[in-house]
Order: C-alpha cells, then sequence, then structure tokens
C-alpha cells in the first residue's frame, strides 16, 4: 500500500460539480476512478483514497500503473491540429471541467476511453459489447449518479463469464470473501449468516486482533468487517497491520460502527479505512458496501 500511496500521491486530481451529489472527483491519469462528496475537501480526500485503492489493486494484478502526469516520464509530444474554434471549444470544456489545460483535457478523454476496456480485456471482446450487455441487463451492475460510468461486481462478472462458456482465470473466484471481526460472537453469526444466505459470499469469523491475522493470512480475504466497538479488539491495530502488509495490503477494511460524526467518519479513512457501515439492519446497505469496495469499474 505504500507504493500505491506514493503513486496515487502523484496524480493530478480534478473536482466538478454535481448539482445532486455536491463534488465529483477524478483524476488525469485515472479517469475512470472517482468518488464524490458534499464539499471539495471532502471530496478530494475521498478521491485520493479511492486512487490509491485502484493503484494497489493494479500492482496486485500484475498492471503498471499510469505515472503522475507531473512525472518527467512524458518525453513524446503529439501536435494535434485543431481549427480556432475546436481549441476555442476544447478550452471552455477543459476550464468548466478543471483541468489546466487542453492537454490535460484530452489526455484525460483518451485514456477514459482505452480504461473503460478493463472489462472487456477480461472477457476477451469489444468495449462496445460489454456495454451493450449492461445496457440490456444481460450482465448485472450499475451507474453512477450524475455520471456515465458503470460499476460491475467481480461477482457478476464471474457470473456472467461462466453462464456463457468463458474462462475465468480473471478473476480465479466467484465469491467474494468477507471476514468478520467481532467479539460477539452471536452478532458476527448473524451477519454472517445473512451473507452467506445470498450464495454469493464465503465468510469466515474471527474474534481477537490475533485470530484476525491469522485467518486473513490463510483466507485472504477481499474484505474485512470489523466492529469498532468490540471487547478486546482493536480495530485501529488491525488496519495498520493490514496495510503494513504487502500480502494482504489489498484487502478492503469497513468499519461497523453505531454512529459516526463527519470528524469520526473523516478520521478512520486517514486510518486506512477503506468505508464504515453503521446501520447493520440493514441487509441491503451492507451488501452494497461490500460489492462497491470489491467493484471493477469500467
Amino acid at each position: 500500500m505504500r507504493k500505491a500511496k506514493k503513486i496515487a500521491s502523484g496524480y493530478r486530481m480534478t473536482l466538478e460539480k454535481n448539482d445532486r451529489l455536491g463534488f465529483i472527483g477524478s483524476s488525469v491519469e485515472l479517469p475512470t476512478v472517482f468518488a464524490d462528496a458534499k464539499t471539495p475537501e471532502k471530496c478530494y480526500k475521498a478521491t485520493e483514497e479511492a486512487l490509491m485503492v485502484a493503484v494497489a489493486t493494479m500492482l496486485e494484478c500484475g498492471q503498471r500503473p499510469p505515472q503522475p502526469a507531473s512525472a518527467r516520464k512524458r518525453t513524446v509530444q503529439v501536435n494535434v491540429r485543431l481549427t480556432s474554434e475546436e481549441k476555442l471549444l476544447l478550452a471552455n470544456a477543459a476550464m468548466d471541467l478543471g483541468f489546466k489545460g487542453i492537454s490535460d483535457f484530452i489526455r484525460n478523454s483518451a485514456l477514459n476511453r482505452i480504461l473503460t476496456g478493463q472489462v472487456a480485456m477480461t472477457c476477451h471482446v469489444a468495449p462496445r459489447t460489454v456495454s451493450k450487455w449492461f445496457d440490456t441487463g444481460q450482465m448485472k451492475g450499475y451507474r453512477i449518479p450524475g455520471r456515465k460510468d458503470r460499476r460491475i461486481p467481480v461477482s457478476e462478472l464471474v457470473q456472467f463469464m461462466k453462464a456463457h462458456n468463458m474462462p475465468t482465470d480473471e478473476p480465479a473466484t466467484d465469491k467474494i470473501r468477507v471476514l468478520i471481526v467481532d467479539s460477539d460472537n452471536d452478532a458476527a453469526e448473524s451477519l454472517a449468516d445473512s451473507l452467506r444466505s445470498k450464495d454469493d459470499y464465503e465468510v469466515q469469523i474471527a474474534q481477537s486482533n490475533f485470530e484476525t491475522g491469522i485467518i486473513a493470512q490463510n483466507f485472504a480475504p477481499h474484505v474485512l468487517l470489523v466492529n469498532l466497538s468490540a471487547k478486546d479488539i482493536n480495530a485501529t491495530e488491525i488496519c495498520k497491520s493490514i496495510r503494513a502488509d504487502e500480502d494482504l495490503q489489498t484487502i478492503k477494511i469497513i468499519a461497523i460502527a453505531k454512529q459516526l460524526s463527519n470528524s469520526e467518519s473523516s478520521a478512520l479513512l486517514q486510518k486506512g479505512f477503506d468505508d464504515y457501515i453503521c446501520n447493520l439492519t440493514d441487509g441491503t446497505e451492507v451488501v452494497k458496501k461490500i460489492e462497491k469496495a470489491n467493484a471493477i469499474i469500467y
């Protein structure tokens, strides 16, 4: 995660004002990775976290994340001839979307068309084919409010590939592995049973910091749910240990809390947590949070 953080910290972020969501943030280098928040400060932080997770995922999969736009590694210049009207149109669009200039806007748009082929590459088809599958409901997922971007959960992608006899070497499993960390065994078992009933989840439970470390190494969960108020469990230390372990850095850590203030939720994200859940009684919200953390963006 340190390497991912170092790479992502150099990315050039842009914020776009949205009437419903407040602000939507993305970057020049990874335009399909984004976040939203009500204020520019929170949106910047959320986008920074999303980029770090995306880079860490790419590193784990053996992919090479794009170099920061500020890095002195872009030595090739491409000249594009424009009419004065086209230049004015691009300049206005770049300014409206928060880009520093036309070149960043063009690079962002071009990379966006390339990076949206992630799912298409996995399925060995054209990006337009994936869009057709999604728009006709053949491939399940959901759109991001206010944007054209789509999210396709890993489990849905694998199920689709199996149904159409496509090789599923990427990714290698059709279930999301979830590790629940809670000293309250009844509460943990109840949540685990709720997830297992959906057939898309493989769930294990840990009831101490030590047990969490052992199970995490052997089980390799995609998502870890940890109860912040659990007795004799230090959630912050668990998060810190996982982020420091190169083999576990890509685990998404979601905190379980009864209630959090804005400052408390921000502090959690700064400590390395990916998200938080305040209402475990809403099973739909729990699943939504897990799938959001484990989703493939295209």
